[in-house]
């Protein structure tokens, strides 16, 4: 054979084999492809995308086998959570809510380089879902509560439009069709919000609010930016002729759940340190005893419910209209769970026992920080150590918590190990610093991703106390931890933080700098409670009108806080503040109280004691009226509430009681859910939707009568069993100092 044609043919045949008689690697992926089959669609309607991953050539990379995480410019917009893809490609399932022009990308998680951007999508306006049902003399459409871009907008009415601009102009307009009329009571107006420091980002909203006087059927011609539609409005006589003129100091009934237990002796709905235990659809979280008896290696952290007072195996327990256990690592019958945090989708984090010992602490069982989600325990990892717990959750998945590592810190979690914050999102956790010691405390996480706790400033002791220096912090992206500074001592915690920045927390004050490195002390108010607002620090205890707040327990998205303090009724007592006056909430008849939430609508709950603290009884203020919640119960129901810890913005509340006759601290306690008989809980069986005065509730608060006080030493035990869960790992640094 010719020599120049084997030549030829070997060439030939090294190419078509690829090199050398191998495969050929295809192209790796260089981007993404995302593809809207529409440029417009309508707000809140779900449509599919296609994302396809391209080579440098722009044709499909089929071996990408990357995963991808979405984002969009709607703030608000429904994604898929993290996705792969199939041969390259893959379609899914978007939902965006906010008009305008909006776009949505796909990134690789560990290859950020490889990602894409769809084109301009123009998103108009919905029709507003149907009209909600109402009341004559009661406020129309209910509580409403829409967040973008983490700031929250609350409101009660219709809700026609959601925006993230201020309103403007006068968009939204109704008619009455022919042969009817447009309620009487009822308009159309919008109600708006500013958040941030600096930056400042509105939500708005258009809405069809006010107090319907007549009853009867209206059919209306809405128009607006969707377009014209044809709506009808009924409006339903009261339920008695008082409930047309009702006024403030008379309360509706409740309908009373128990949660029961897990066949131990005792459930408790946890409490809330920035309302993470009910959302707004009456969904709820607390922890239940089992019948097995605790071990001794059971860590006093999660196990045993409130303090570790309770000697029997604890989970976690969700309630969406039954009781559903959340579990625990193996062996679940043996090891405790518990939740501290459950976001507006149901999703909760917190913390579980696993079965290995931890030989730094103390020999007791390991803790591990869990999401529980869709179904699935998720071990959320650590940051070295073995005592890991997550406190709280966004709604953007952003989770907060406490990790220990393994470097010994006398100063440090117990006088064991240093302890930090973490980060944890997408599936990686992050340790966010400190102010320049080696601790650092959780507090909370709003919708802006903003976080606050407290650090130690130092690693070394301040002489003044025995410990290093620990003030309040707000940690944000991009920025890093901020000292907040302190009120003059050298111990101080950030314990909430709203949508719109403002945090509260305490500081000691410079005549007793390490007042706060305990449990407060009720008697001389040398732990102060704070405000920080754009940048300002403010004494509350001592800048208050009408008394002195002392422990804050919530601060709601319009700034109002509830907690408890001292004031010339009593040195400990539930109060409202709101724009630098303390309104004392009443006790009762008794000798104190304590208010633990507050919703949108400045309903508040808490828990009043008698003057030996024998009795506890869960109370409701709205109006200006304080009111037991027993009395606004059916008659010989099987629990006494005691304390009210929560209370969500369609005024469902949830807490614990015991049963009639027994100890507010005895191991027989079970969390509650009440419903409340109103406009916004129709047809519910079991309701009695007649209405209580307020005189029925609270005829003890009339008693003028001086009563003894508690000691300062009765107050605190007192007070421990309704302190928050997250005491132990928030401001248990180190053993206390010799005195």
């Amino acid at each position: 054979m010719d020599k120049a044609l084997v030549a030829i043919l070997l060439l030939g045949g090294y190419l078509l084999s690829g090199c050398g008689g191998g495969s050929a690697t295809p192209p790796p992926a260089a981007t993404l492809s995302v593809t809207v089959p529409s440029a417009t669609v309508t707000a809140g309607t779900p449509f599919n995308i296609t994302v396809s991953a391209l080579n440098a050539s722009g044709t499909v990379a089929t071996t990408y086998s990357g995963t991808i995480h979405f984002t969009s410019s709607d703030p608000q917009a429904a994604l898929p959570s993290n996705s792969t893809l199939t041969n390259g490609t893959g379609m899914f399932s978007v939902t965006v809510k906010t008009s305008g022009s909006q776009t949505i990308t796909a990134a690789d998680t560990v290859k950020t380089s490889i990602s894409g951007t769809s084109n301009s999508i123009n998103v108009s306006p919905a029709f507003p879902p149907p009209p909600p049902k109402g009341i004559v003399g009661q406020p129309y459409g209910g509580a409403q509560s829409i967040t973008i871009g983490g700031c929250a907008l609350n409101f009660v009415g219709w809700p026609l439009e959601e925006l993230d601009v201020p309103p403007t102009g006068h968009p939204w307009s109704w008619t009455a069709a022919q042969g009817s009329s447009l309620p009487p009571g009822l308009a159309i107006s919008a109600a708006s919000r500013s958040c941030g420091i600096g930056v400042v980002f509105t939500v708005s909203a258009w809405l069809v609010g006010g107090v319907p006087t007549t009853a009867g059927t209206y059919n209306v011609i809405l128009t607006g930016p969707p377009g014209t539609a044809n709506y009808t409005i009924t409006i339903s006589a009261p339920t008695s002729a008082a409930a047309a003129t009702e006024a403030s100091g008379r309360h509706h009934h409740y309908k009373l759940i128990d949660m029961g237990t897990f066949g131990g002796p005792a459930s408790s709905i946890n409490f809330p340190f920035f309302a993470g235990t009910l959302d707004n659809r009456g969904m709820t979280v607390g922890w239940s005893a089992t019948p097995v008896p605790t071990l001794p290696t059971s860590s006093f952290l999660i196990c045993g419910g409130i303090d570790g007072v309770v000697p029997f195996i604890t989970h976690a327990f969700q309630w969406n209209g039954t009781v559903k256990d959340l579990g625990t690592f193996a062996p679940s019958e043996t090891n405790c769970s518990e939740p501290f945090f459950m976001n507006s989708k149901g999703e909760v984090v917190g913390a579980s026992e696993t079965a290995d010992i931890d030989p730094q602490f103390f020999d007791l069982q390991q803790i591990h920080g869990v999401l529980w989600k869709d179904g699935q325990m998720i071990d959320l990892g650590s940051l070295g150590g073995h005592q890991v717990a997550a406190f709280g959750i966004n709604d953007r998945g952003q989770i907060i918590g406490n990790s220990t590592n393994t470097i010994p810190d006398p100063f440090c979690f117990f006088g064991t190990v240093q302890n930090r914050m973490f980060l944890w999102e997408q599936g990686q956790m992050r340790d966010i610093g400190t102010l320049g010691g080696n601790c650092a405390g959780p507090g909370a996480i709003n919708e802006r991703g903003q976080v606050v706790g407290n650090s130690a400033t130092s690693a070394n002791a301040n002489p003044l106390t025995g410990f290093p220096t620990t003030d309040p912090f707000l940690w944000e992206e991009g920025k890093g931890m901020m000292d907040l500074g302190s009120l003059g001592g050298a111990f101080g915690s950030a314990s909430s933080l709203n949508n719109g920045g403002q945090i509260v927390g305490q500081s000691s004050i410079a005549s007793d700098p390490g007042a706060c490195n305990g449990f407060p002390d009720n008697n001389n108010l040398n732990c102060h409670a704070f405000l920080w607002d754009q940048g300002s620090l403010l004494d509350l205890t001592t800048s208050s009108i009408g008394g002195s707040p002392e422990w804050i327990a919530a601060i709601n998205d319009a700034g109002d806080i509830v907690g408890w303090g001292s004031f010339p009724s009593s040195t400990l007592e539930a109060f409202l503040w709101r724009n630098g006056v303390a309104t004392d909430l009443g006790n009762l008849g008794g000798c104190g109280s304590f208010s633990q939430s507050i919703n949108f609508q400045s309903q508040i709950v808490g828990g009043a004691f008698s003057c030996d603290a024998a009795v506890v009884r869960a109370f409701l203020w709205e109006d200006g009226s304080i009111v037991d919640l027993n009395t606004l119960i059916p008659a010989g129901s099987n629990l006494q509430l005691a304390v009210a810890r929560n209370i969500n913005d369609r005024g469902e509340i949830v807490g614990d009681g015991v049963p009639p006759g027994a100890p507010p601290n005895s191991f027989a306690f079970h969390g509650f859910l009440l419903i409340p008989c109103d406009e916004n809980h129709p047809d519910i069986e079991g309701c009695d939707y007649s209405l209580v005065d307020a005189s029925t509730g609270a005829s003890e608060e009339k008693q003028t009568a001086a009563k003894p006080a508690l000691a300062p030493e009765a107050i605190q035990r007192f007070m421990r069993s309704f302190g928050p869960r997250s005491l132990p790992w928030r401001r248990g640094f180190g053993p206390q100092p010799v005195k």
